[in-house]
C-alpha cells in the first residue's frame, strides 16, 4: 500500500498497469507495470492510514490553507460569538430588571348585581310605612316588561291601589314611549307607565283639617326603564281641588293603538315608531296623544270609550 500523490491518503495495493481510485480524493493513478512483488520495506515506509473521522495529514494541510475555507471559518466564528454576547446581554438584562416582591393582583370581570329585593308586597303595603319610592311585589301583572299593555293592566294596576287604600280611585294613567300597537317596552331609555291612585277620604278628612298624613293621599305605581325594570310605588301629598276636577277612570274602552290609529287616519298625528299618551278624566274619559319631546310637533285627544277625535 503506497500514498495518493494527490491528498496523501493510503492507496489499496493494486496490480501492475491496473488503475488506483483514492478513496479519499477520488484521483487515479496507475501502478506501474514492474514485475514482481512490492518490497516490504516500501509497506513500511507507507503513510499510516489516518484514525476514522480525522484527514490525513496532507489532507488537513490543504484544508487550512484553502481561502475559501478559511473565509467560511472566520464568518462562522464571528457568527458565534456574536449569538455568545446576544445572550449574554439578555441574560444580564433579565437580572438587572427589578421584580416586584408583590404579586399582582388578578382584575376578575364585572358581574351584573342581582335585582334588588322587593321590600314591600301586597301583603304589608298598607301597613307597612316607607317614603320615596319604594320597589313592590305584585304579581299579577299581564305580558311581560318588553311588550307591557298599559290598558290590559289596569285592572292590576288597580288591585294595588285599593291594597293600598280600600276607596282609593284611579285618576290617570300616563305613558311615555308607547308603540303604535300600544306596548310600552319597559326595557328601553325613556319608557315609562304611571299609574294615579287618590284616596278620597283621606283628602276630604285633610280639607276638615283632621288628618294628620294627608301627604300620604296620592300613591303612584311607576313602571319605568332601568337595568331591572320593576314595579314601584310612591306616596305624594294629594290636593283636595283634585277630588273636584279628576273622576275616577274605569279600564277604556279606546285602547292606545285605536286612538293612535284614528289620529294617524286624520292627519293630527305625524307617522312615528313611539309616542307619549295620557289618560284622564275630567267630564268624561279621554286618551290625550302627542309626539314625543323633540321629534315634532302634533297631536290630538280621543274619546276613551268611542275613539271619537274630539
Amino acid at each position: 500500500m503506497h500514498a495518493c500523490p494527490n491528498c496523501g491518503a493510503p492507496l489499496p495495493i493494486a496490480a501492475p498497469g491496473e488503475v488506483e481510485r483514492c478513496t479519499f480524493c477520488s484521483a487515479e493513478t496507475r501502478e506501474p507495470p514492474e514485475p514482481g512483488a512490492r518490497p516490504s520495506g516500501d509497506l513500511a515506509a507507507t503513510p499510516a492510514a489516518a484514525p476514522p473521522g480525522e484527514l490525513p495529514p496532507r489532507a488537513a494541510s490543504r484544508v487550512a490553507d484553502d481561502p475559501v475555507l478559511k473565509i467560511y471559518r472566520m464568518v462562522g466564528i464571528a457568527i458565534a460569538v456574536a449569538c455568545g454576547a446576544g445572550g449574554l446581554v439578555i441574560g444580564l438584562r433579565a437580572c438587572s430588571e427589578p421584580r416586584s416582591s408583590v404579586s399582582q393582583p388578578v382584575t376578575a370581570r364585572a358581574t351584573p348585581s342581582p335585582a334588588p329585593v322587593p321590600t314591600l308586597t301586597l301583603a304589608n303595603l298598607a301597613t307597612m310605612p316607607f317614603s320615596g319610592s319604594e320597589t313592590l311585589d305584585a304579581p299579577g301583572m299581564v305580558g311581560a316588561y318588553e311588550s307591557f299593555d298599559p290598558v290590559a293592566n289596569c285592572d292590576w294596576a288597580r288591585k294595588i291601589g285599593t291594597t293600598w287604600k280600600p276607596d282609593a280611585v284611579m285618576y290617570s294613567v300616563e305613558v311615555q314611549r308607547v308603540a303604535k300597537d300600544g306596548t310600552v317596552n319597559l326595557t328601553t331609555t325613556g319608557a315609562a307607565v304611571v299609574y294615579a291612585f287618590g284616596s278620597v277620604k283621606c283628602a276630604a278628612d285633610y280639607r276638615s283639617a283632621s288628618a294628620s298624613d294627608h301627604q300620604h293621599c296620592a300613591l303612584f305605581v311607576e313602571l319605568k326603564a332601568s337595568q331591572w325594570p320593576q314595579v314601584k310605588v310612591r306616596q305624594e301629598g294629594f290636593q283636595p281641588s283634585l277630588l273636584d276636577r279628576a273622576h275616577a277612570i274605569s279600564t277604556p274602552g279606546c285602547t292606545i293603538r285605536q286612538a293612535v290609529a284614528v289620529l294617524r287616519n286624520g292627519l293630527k298625528l305625524p307617522g312615528r315608531s313611539f309616542y307619549d299618551a295620557s289618560l284622564s278624566n275630567t267630564t268624561h274619559e279621554a286618551w290625550s296623544v302627542s309626539m314625543i319631546a323633540g321629534e315634532g310637533s302634533g297631536g290630538g285627544r280621543v274619546n276613551g270609550a268611542t275613539c271619537a277625535v274630539e
